[in-house]
């Protein structure tokens, strides 16, 4: 159970407060054959009243509300989608991706304990599956596990994300990343990024191997025009 805040990047304002729960189940297929079952789910848990602006937040189920107020790609393209997913919904809609080629999910499986099935990540232009049988052009990282990952003071494997205060959940020192975001980006005390793992998610998006795409900052004839999605 997490305590969560919802707030305006521009004024910090609390739009939204509760408690988070967190379950996994459903069924999976292992390597060998094997079946198992897993599953995801982003529940809100004790509604929450915000003080001074008289906003009851109502119990309810995360992915079923983004679905149904159009976050899939699917939905939003008029396609069925398959209620199976619905409880994963957020972590493989490929609306993520520039060119909705990549989900979380790609690099971060399930079945994984959300890391990736791969020695070697593979990204944007894959061939739509998840696990050993996942094609396309490999990145340079390995994706590292995303459990229990909001408790870590240092991310990645060579812990180039990290909170110099030692603690995820403390800000007052800022977050240090590399350049170009260096230690300007997420600075101390900020009322917006106030934990480690919010701020690296605003990464991935910029990153041309992870879901950004090759095409997605540079001109089509710098680098040839996307086999998957092509730059129209």
């Amino acid at each position: 159970m997490t305590e969560i805040e919802c707030r305006d990047e521009e004024d910090g304002r609390v739009s939204l407060r509760g408690r988070l729960l967190w379950r996994i189940s459903g069924t999976a297929t292992d390597n060998l054959g094997g079946r198992y079952n897993f599953s995801y789910q982003l529940r809100f848990t004790k509604p929450a009243q915000i003080p001074g602006q008289g906003v009851v937040v109502d119990t309810f189920t995360l992915t079923g509300t983004g679905v149904a107020n159009g976050f899939s790609t699917l939905l939003r393209a008029k396609v069925t989608f398959d209620s199976g997913f619905n409880p994963v919904g957020f972590e493989f809609d490929t609306l993520h991706s520039l060119h909705h080629d990549n989900t979380c999910g790609g690099c971060h499986s399930p079945t994984n304990g959300f890391g990736d099935s791969q020695g070697m990540a593979i990204g944007v232009q894959n061939n739509g599956f998840v696990g050993p049988n996942r094609a396309g052009p490999r990145n340079q990282r390995r994706s590292p596990l995303v459990i229990n990952t909001a408790f870590l003071s240092a991310l990645m494997w060579n812990g180039r994300f990290s909170a110099p205060s030692g603690d995820p959940f403390d800000n007052s020192l800022g977050f240090h990343f590399p350049p170009p975001e260096d230690d300007a980006r997420f600075p101390p005390g900020s009322p917006v990024f106030r934990h480690l793992l919010q701020a690296q998610a605003h990464i991935p998006p910029t990153e041309m191997v992870e879901v950004a795409g090759f095409t997605g900052v540079c001109r089509s004839n710098d680098l040839g025009r996307n086999p998957v999605l092509p730059v129209r």
